[in-house]
Order: structure tokens, then sequence, then C-alpha cells
């Protein structure tokens, strides 16, 4: 057991090294930017497989959120995301996204990342969506997509496919 310490100490420091060399523009932020959804982002709500039902989706999505770096440990580098402020269109009617939550980016071998916001939509209860650890997020600072859900996009659900980038860029 003692001779895999220095293996995975090892990997630590050349993943915080490779942190730490990142050119300028891909070091964490510090000043909180703020990202705009882009055409493509969408919500969804109903059922996914393997359930039959109807799904509802739409891509009138629009609005702000901000991200702002928070820590590095030696995987991963954190963000905070605060000051969610969607609107989506269902039946005609302007519904208001509001919440905050974490994004994390970084993994051993591959480039993985993860976003968990606790959402309220409406007047509804607010509910934590998660996507799970995935890989993506090459295309970051300047923009993050990934599709968060509260099921795991599994039976009946609701989805938000994020597709953001740097407000005015």
């Amino acid at each position: 057991m003692m001779g895999r310490k220095p293996v995975v100490l090892g990997v630590l420091v050349y993943a915080l090294a490779a942190l730490l060399s990142l050119p300028a523009e891909a070091q964490p932020a510090l000043n909180g930017p703020l990202y705009r959804l882009e055409p493509g982002s969408t919500f969804s709500r109903g059922c996914f497989p393997p359930c039959l039902c109807p799904v509802f989706s739409t891509d009138e999505i629009q609005g702000t959120y901000a991200l702002t770096f928070d820590h590095a440990d030696p995987l991963f580098a954190h963000y905070v995301v605060d000051e969610v402020n969607w609107i989506v269109t269902m039946g005609g009617e302007e519904v208001q996204i509001t919440g905050s939550g974490t994004y994390r980016l970084g993994g051993e071998f591959a480039l993985l990342h993860q976003m968990v916001l606790e959402l309220t939509i409406g007047d509804e209860p607010p509910q934590t969506f998660d996507n799970g650890l995935i890989s993506g997020g090459a295309e970051f600072p300047a923009m993050i997509n990934i599709a968060i859900s509260i099921n795991g996009m599994f039976c009946f659900d609701t989805v938000i496919d994020i597709r953001s980038s740097l407000a005015g860029e």
C-alpha cells in the first residue's frame, strides 16, 4: 500500500501544476463574470426514457448568471454560481427561474465538469438540478455548455440545457 502514496501524490502535484500553468485567459476568474444564455439553450419537462408521456420543450429561455472563483484543490477549480436570473416562456406565459449553486472543472486524466444548482421555477418549491460529473468544459471560460436535471433525465424530469457564454463577448 505504501508504494501507491508517491504515485497518488505525484498525480496530485501534476494536476495542480497543470491548473496553475493554464494561460491567463483560462485561469480561474476572480471577479465573478456574468454569463448569458445563448441560442440553443432549452427548458424541457416531461417523461424521458424509459417512461412514456409527452415532453414539453422550449428554446424560449434567456437570462444570465454570475460565476465566481471559489477555490482550487489538486483536481478541480471550484466556482460559485449565483444571481441566476432566467425567464422561460411556457404556454405563452413568462416564468422566472432564480437560484444559485456551484460549478467545478478539472479532473485527473480527462477534463470533467459538473454544475449543481438550487433553482426556483416560478412559484414552485426550490429543487436541486445536477448533471453529475461528466466529460466536457474545454470551452471554459469563454463558454459553459452543460445540461442539468432533477432526476438524471429519467422518467418525469425537468431538464435545462445551458448554452452560455461570457456576457459581452
